[in-house]
């Protein structure tokens, strides 16, 4: 297993004024790179699975994607999830995604693109750097009541439900679903990466 130094990577600071945010770190690549100012609009429903929302958390606001909700088992096998012991399939992307690799900070680390699919068909790219790192693999927990499962994209550099000191997060902590990308130096491809890259394969 290789060790992983976490560093909060998926906090997130407040822009102008609420809903804006702007992302200080890599966690959400290739999806949302940092430095980008998203809008998070505040839910009317509950969110739905796949979906990018922001939450507070310590004092903190904080981004991610929904992948489990309450009730449910959540199980990580060498980076593959499980959802009450169904695995979300996880195919490699031949082609590399333009700008979606972060710097890496392991000498060892690569870019590996995978394409992750929701048991309702909705998927999206993520990036897996490491095999086998420290957060790849998780025992199985059921998701407390009121509150839904949420990893971040670039699972190997991350804080999300995956760590026991982050854990599960409360429902009426979500502050918004994440809809635009306001302001990006990739302007044109918000839309484009927010539907999980609809022409990567």
């Amino acid at each position: 297993m290789v060790a992983l130094a976490l560093g909060l990577a998926a906090s997130l600071q407040p822009a102008a004024a609420m809903p804006l945010f702007n992302i200080p770190s890599t966690s959400m690549m290739p999806t949302l790179q940092a430095g980008e100012v998203i809008l998070a609009v505040p839910l009317t429903a509950p969110p739905q699975r796949g979906d990018i929302v922001v939450y507070t958390m310590d004092d903190q606001s904080w981004l991610g994607r929904v992948i489990a909700f309450a009730g449910e088992s959540v199980e990580l096998r060498h980076g593959q999830i499980f959802i009450d012991g169904t695995a979300l399939p996880q195919t490699p992307l031949a082609d590399a995604i333009e700008d979606g690799c972060p710097d890496f900070l392991q000498p060892d680390a690569t870019c590996t693109f995978l394409r992750e699919t929701m048991p309702d068909g909705r998927s999206y790219a993520i990036i897996d750097s490491l095999p086998d790192s420290m957060v790849d693999t998780m025992p199985a927990q059921r998701v407390p009541k009121g509150s839904v499962f949420i990893m971040a994209d670039n699972r190997d550099n991350a804080v999300d439900s995956r760590l026991p000191q982050h854990g599960a997060v409360a429902v009426s902590a979500i502050l918004g679903m994440v809809q635009n990308v306001v302001v990006s130096a990739h302007l044109g491809t918000g839309a484009d990466r927010l539907a999980g890259f609809p022409e990567a394969r």
